[in-house]
């Protein structure tokens, strides 16, 4: 549906391309002005002045879309009020044509007329048919007998006794009820006819049949509206009928010249003067039922319905023609307005913007200033601040390791001092031997004495050393060389139980049970070292960490491969008193430990990390809540990567 001209349309578009253009030169204009003095601004206003001119014209073609959609929407709305009017004065025309000719088949005299069949309508209805046509503009009071043949008719002619087979006769005799619809009459005029039976002793003896061509109808919506209504016929429907006949009973004109084929019933002629129908070829079509609203040419908006009878047979088209001068004006008005405004706001903000870049460069231009004769000193200070950043990074650094160091020192120091102890012992009993034994005075009972001193002391002095070198070992091992170890193909089965046979000495005297679970052989190409490294890890960090003092501890170690057969999944879980969240996101920290001088050096954890990342390429992560215990996931390739980095 199209409601301007494909040259009004473009016309407009230029407009308010070349004033957007305009104003854009101007802005461009300014900018470069001020650009050649202050070259800290060009940039920005350079932008600014494009954004400006997007905008600019976003909002124009915005305004100009929402300005024609009101416009569309007012315009339908109105032909939309307009049509319901005529529709509703027709109705109401109904309903007072089936009142009147009720009220008068009720009338005892008019079924006495056609009961006894002496038909003496003339002095029984011409006072009543010319009272309604003066009051009411009914033009058409007929009798009929119940053969369809014309008994009386009071608006003359009086040619009686003509066949009458109009759709509204017919049912009305076969429904015994009011019946109202259009009709076109021989003529060439649109007819509004309503046809009741007459009733007598509940039989129906004749009809009445009252109507009024609809010019009344048209003149008063014409003149509600101030708009010109055309009803465009096909001329095949048509009886050769005078335009003054037409007019004498409508007073609306008949040209039959205008179109080819189609006759137009109008009331003033000026309006059709100043139409050419060659452009409007929807509204020559009356063979379509669509509703055409907002057709526009020569600032008249043109409006056109079909218009169907009682039957529903098409019979013409009803075509409102509007002048929209002033509508277009006004919108034409609005959209000048828009652009208007925004002009002035665009050239209120560019000053306001310019404004305030300038501010911007003058207290730059001060920073500046302030900054070259500071240059020296800012350079120094972040020299210092460089310093002091790095020197705090290995104060942290330091910090966590000096807590680390203390509590393996503390560990190691009691099985040192204990093998001090025990070697200082161990010393004085072999000099006092070898002097009992230099002197001749040596005696059985001595070397008892001697025998169970030297294997007492061996048993306190071997465990401490190993428990140091142990401790030491393990220190040492976060930074572990890959270097040192040996690859091979290896079963993961025969591997993870020998590790597991190693450490059952663990758990001899406490209450915790193991379980390996593996269900199928499983090959790898790695580093088995390595691998039973991280085992041994973390099974004695649950044995360590994992269990209250009665707790019936259990460790399971299960080992699956992955769906991909790629790599293979070996999960360490145990059922003891897990972890809080804070000490689960730190379990793999080197130094991080909750048992610092209670036998924990918190470095197990970060070795194993450090192995299964470098070492085996793979990746391990844990699982813990406080008293749900903990389990940790390792996800190791088959075959190793070729190349590590030294851990």
């Amino acid at each position: 549906m199209t409601f301007l001209s494909f040259e009004q349309v473009f016309s407009v578009v230029n407009i308010h391309i070349a004033l957007l253009f305009v104003f854009s030169w101007l802005i461009s204009h300014l900018a470069y002005k001020i650009e050649k003095s202050h070259k800290f601004r060009r940039p920005l206003l350079t932008v600014f002045s494009c954004v400006t001119s997007v905008v600019v014209l976003a909002v124009l073609v915005l305004s100009y879309n929402s300005t024609h959609r009101i416009f569309e929407r007012t315009l339908e709305q109105d032909t939309q009020d307009i049509y319901r009017y005529f529709d509703a004065e027709i109705k109401s025309q109904s309903s007072l044509q089936a009142l009147l000719i009720n009220s008068l088949a009720l009338r005892p005299d008019i079924q006495g007329a056609f009961n006894t069949q002496s038909y003496d309508f003339a002095s029984l209805a011409d006072e009543f048919y010319l009272a309604v046509n003066a009051s009411h503009n009914i033009t058409h009071l007929s009798f009929y007998g119940l053969d369809k043949v014309v008994i009386y008719r009071a608006h003359g002619p009086s040619n009686n006794g003509d066949f009458i087979n109009r759709y509204t006769l017919a049912d009305a005799m076969r429904f015994n009820i009011a019946v109202s619809g259009l009709e076109l009459g021989k003529h060439g005029v649109l007819t509004l006819r309503t046809v009741a039976p007459v009733f007598s002793e509940s039989q129906v003896v004749g009809y009445i049949e009252a109507g009024m061509e609809i010019g009344h109808v048209i003149k008063k919506t014409q003149a509600q509206f101030n708009v010109e209504i055309i009803d465009v016929f096909q001329t095949q429907r048509l009886i050769n009928t005078t335009s003054e006949t037409i007019f004498s009973l409508t007073e609306r004109h008949s040209d039959g010249n205008r179109l080819a084929n189609y006759t137009l019933q109008y009331s003033t002629p000026a309006v059709l003067d100043s139409v050419d129908f060659s452009e409007i070829p929807s509204l020559a079509s009356h063979n379509n039922t669509d509703l055409v609203i907002g057709l526009i040419s020569d600032n008249r908006a043109f409006s056109s319905r079909p218009t169907y009878d009682y039957h529903g047979e098409f019979i013409a088209k009803q075509i409102i023609v509007r002048d929209i001068t002033e509508s277009l004006a006004t919108r034409r008005n609005d959209i000048l307005f828009i652009l208007a405004s925004i002009l002035v706001a665009s050239a209120i903000g560019f000053w306001v913007f310019n404004h305030v870049l300038q501010h911007m460069e003058q207290l730059f231009a001060e920073y500046l200033h302030k900054q070259n004769k500071q240059r020296e000193i800012i350079e120094t200070n972040m020299k210092s601040l460089q310093s002091a950043q790095e020197s705090l990074v290995q104060q942290e650094k330091l910090a966590s390791l000096g807590n680390i160091v203390a509590g393996v020192a503390h560990e190691i120091n009691t099985p040192l001092g204990i093998s001090v102890m025990m070697g200082s012992t161990l010393q004085q009993s072999v000099a006092s031997f070898i002097e009992q034994l230099k002197t001749g005075q040596l005696r059985r009972s001595d070397v008892d004495k001697f025998e169970n001193e030297t294997s007492e002391a061996f048993n306190v002095l071997l465990p401490a050393l190993e428990k140091a070198a142990g401790l030491i070992q393990s220190f040492k091992g976060v930074a572990v060389n890959q270097a040192s170890e040996s690859r091979a193909n290896f079963d993961l089965e025969e591997v993870i139980t020998s590790v597991l046979d190693t450490l059952k000495h663990k758990i001899k005297n406490q209450p915790i049970e193991y379980q390996f679970n593996i269900k199928e052989q499983i090959s790898l190409d790695s580093y088995p070292g390595p691998l039973g490294q991280v085992i041994t890890n973390l099974f004695e960090n649950a044995v360590v960490h994992a269990f209250k003092s009665d707790q019936q501890g259990l460790i399971e170690i299960n080992a699956v491969m992955t769906a991909n057969q790629t790599h293979v999944e070996i999960t360490v879980k145990d059922n003891g008193v897990g972890m809080t969240q804070e000490a689960l996101e730190k379990a793999f920290d080197p130094f991080f430990t909750t048992r610092f001088g209670q036998g924990g050096s918190g470095l197990g954890l970060n070795i194993i990390f450090n192995i299964v990342e470098r070492v085996l390429g793979g990746k391990v992560r844990a699982k813990s809540e406080l008293n749900q215990g903990s389990q940790f996931i390792i996800n190791i390739p088959l075959v190793a990567p070729g190349e590590v980095e030294h851990v």
